[in-house]
């Protein structure tokens, strides 16, 4: 069953699968755009995908293709077909140079990860390294077929100041500044940290919790730990998430970021497609619920589903239609991101989307609250206060947010 989204704009409905598009949700290149990022075309996608080529802008899909990251797998799907159109054959040479350094980028970015991966290991830091390079491997088969611009590893809290350390004996630039004596308390305001490369350009971001506590969701780390396994890099194994965690964190990660790039909801459907036969759907439902992610769990398959005729279990694809809710934010994010360009800003709207996507009412109040009052690193570095002042920070953080979004209006 494919998800029909409803559309309050006009009357009609759209099969996104199917590629029968309102025009008030997006235009011919998006469609062409999500067509060419498809895993597997059938014949008649192959066809109807030559057919549309012949009105549509190859700057502006080339364009589209970056900004969304999928701009390996649009390559790839046309260079299939470029054979027997001239026109794909002139957008392929016009996507070539930008895959082809993407693909050094990749395999770059893929060298350092085993070095610094080696190196905590030497010092016996517990890492797992996720998305990157192990998710281009993992679900798509290739290092070069999916566009990242960072590397992300989890390791533990106890090994932070060892972290910092050889971060740094290794070039690497910390993206905040974090003074000695206020180290601990620091760490327990983040969750993340960044580091920067300025010999290489590379950057990686090292974590000790797969989510900002802004969000207030709280993952059980320590599974994470014990469910995880090795993917290899040139024949060295890397661990990494589980291919259930690694597509509960998937969804919620799009998610929080309204599922902005192609790329996010491309992840989705690879990682379904690899590991179906696998996943164990009333757990990962389950453990979805339990965590309070249930419904950016199921956003993160519809849209998959809606995109890319993703298969789906029939509880699954129940559970999806039956919550209104859901239809609702993926008309939004369609409009957002897939239609029209519009300056978009992140307001008020963007934290109600959020709200809207927790299916509980308590992680409801937890997000608001931690949105809005718990101190976050932003609110210590915009006014350093004593140690015995630090009970005023939540008042501190509610000015700095209004000052933001809502004094400059």
């Amino acid at each position: 069953m494919k998800l029909l989204i409803s559309a309050t704009i006009t009357k009609a409905c759209v099969t996104i699968s199917t590629m029968q598009y309102n025009s008030n949700l997006t235009d011919q290149t998006v469609r062409i755009l999500i067509l060419s990022s498809t895993s597997i075309l059938s014949e008649q996608e192959k066809i109807q995908l030559q057919s549309d080529f012949e009105n549509t802008s190859l700057q502006k899909l080339l364009s589209l293709s970056l900004k969304h990251g999928v701009l390996p797998v649009v390559y790839q799907n046309l260079k299939a077909l470029s054979s027997q159109n001239k026109i794909l054959e002139q957008l392929t040479d016009e996507l070539k140079p930008y895959y082809l350094r993407i693909a050094k980028r990749n395999i770059f970015m893929s060298a350092e990860l085993l070095k610094i991966m080696k190196l905590f290991e030497a010092h016996r830091i517990q890492a797992l390294s996720f998305k990157g390079p192990l998710l281009a491997l993992d679900a798509y088969g290739d290092i070069t077929l999916r566009q990242y611009g960072d590397l992300d590893i989890l390791v533990k809290y106890c090994d932070l100041p060892l972290i910092l350390e050889l971060m740094q004996a290794e070039g690497y630039i910390c993206d905040v500044h974090i003074p000695s004596k206020h180290r601990e308390e620091l760490f327990k305001m983040l969750t993340v940290i960044g580091f920067d490369n300025p010999s290489n350009g590379l950057r990686i971001e090292i974590h000790w919790e797969l989510l900002s506590r802004n969000y207030a969701i709280s993952w059980d780390t320590e599974s994470l730990w014990k469910k995880k396994k090795n993917i290899p890099i040139n024949h060295v194994p890397v661990p990494t998430l589980s291919y259930e965690d690694l597509l509960l964190y998937i969804c919620v990660h799009g998610s929080k970021h309204l599922f902005e790039r192609l790329e996010w909801i491309c992840d989705i459907d690879r990682v379904v497609r690899v590991h179906n036969a696998d996943i164990d759907w009333e757990r990962v439902s389950q453990t979805a619920k339990n965590t309070g992610i249930y419904r950016m769990f199921l956003l993160g398959l519809a849209l998959a589903q809606s995109f890319f005729t993703l298969p789906l279990p029939e509880e699954i694809r129940q559970e999806i239609k039956k919550d209104r809710m859901l239809t609702e934010i993926i008309q939004k994010i369609i409009i957002l991101n897939f239609s029209t360009p519009k300056n978009k800003t992140v307001d008020t709207g963007y934290f109600i989307l959020l709200l809207q996507m927790r299916e509980r009412l308590s992680d409801q109040l937890r997000f608001s609250y931690q949105a809005f009052f718990a101190p976050q690193f932003n609110d210590f570095n915009y006014l350093p206060l004593p140690k015995y002042l630090h009970f005023l920070y939540p008042f501190v953080r509610l000015f700095r947010l209004g000052k933001k979004y809502l004094f400059k209006r």
